[in-house]
Order: structure tokens, then C-alpha cells, then sequence
């Protein structure tokens, strides 16, 4: 695992035992992300964390902080909500539920060469309304809270 990592959390159970059996995911530049079994509802969840880097800094800190808790309170079908947040090691952490299928990346059409195809502009009838939709709702929430 990376040494930027917000503490060494994979194989973890954090929470007062909550979550368990924590793997990296998935790793971008403003955190890692982690995959785990929620034990109280006894389902996968995805575990978001910022980096070491991030939490040293004190302003980038509170930043994650507000904006989780700004994602807390919106409510789309095609936004994933929040289900937990918390602190672990003293790093914030924000608890999203599991979704399978893969990113966007593994998801995309493979062309010649087995490289990333672009999508027919026709599919954009299929998801460009539902994405338009949960930017409208993030964009329409309350600045106050953001």
C-alpha cells in the first residue's frame, strides 16, 4: 500500500468492529478507497478516506469533513448516499454502500488493440439525462452546507 495512505487500514476492523475485512479498491488523488463488510447490516460498503498528506493540513481536513457532510444530505437515486461517517486513527472516513459492476473505466467499450473505445454519441440518450438529473441536485443544494 502506498505510504500516503490515511494508515495502514487494510485488514482492519475499525469502528468498534463495524466494518472488517477492509481491501484498497481503488486509490485517486484526493484519497483511497476501501472495500469492507458492514457487520451491522451485514452488507459491503465502501469505505472513502483522504490521504496522510490531506490530513496534515488542517484546512484540507476540515474541507473533507464539510463536504461529506454536505453529501449526507443529498437524496438521488443516481447519487450513492452516505450511510457512515467517522474517524479512525484520527482520519475522517465516510461510509457509501457497495455498488458491483465495476468503475466507468472497466465498464467502457474496448476497441483495436484492446484500448478504451469512445461510446457511440447514441448511449448518451440512456445516461445523460440521469447524470444531468444528480448534477442538478448536487448543484441545487444548500451552498451553506457545501
Amino acid at each position: 500500500m502506498a505510504t500516503d495512505a490515511p494508515g495502514p487500514w487494510e485488514g482492519l476492523t475499525i469502528a468498534g468492529g463495524r466494518y472488517e475485512r477492509l481491501t484498497t479498491i481503488g486509490v485517486g488523488g484526493m484519497g483511497y478507497v476501501y472495500r469492507a463488510v458492514d457487520r451491522n447490516l451485514k452488507t459491503d460498503v465502501v469505505i472513502k478516506a483522504p490521504r496522510a498528506s490531506l490530513v496534515e493540513c488542517s484546512e484540507l481536513a476540515d474541507r473533507f469533513e464539510q463536504e461529506v457532510g454536505a453529501l449526507v444530505r443529498l437524496s438521488f437515486p443516481h447519487i450513492v448516499p452516505i450511510i457512515d461517517i467517522g474517524r479512525h486513527a484520527g482520519v475522517s472516513f465516510a461510509v457509501m454502500r457497495y455498488l458491483p459492476g465495476g468503475n466507468l473505466r472497466t465498464r467502457a467499450m474496448v476497441g483495436e488493440g484492446g484500448r478504451q473505445a469512445p461510446m457511440p454519441w447514441q448511449s448518451l440518450r440512456y445516461w445523460l439525462p440521469s447524470i444531468s438529473k444528480a448534477l442538478e441536485t448536487a448543484a441545487n443544494a444548500d451552498t451553506d452546507d457545501i
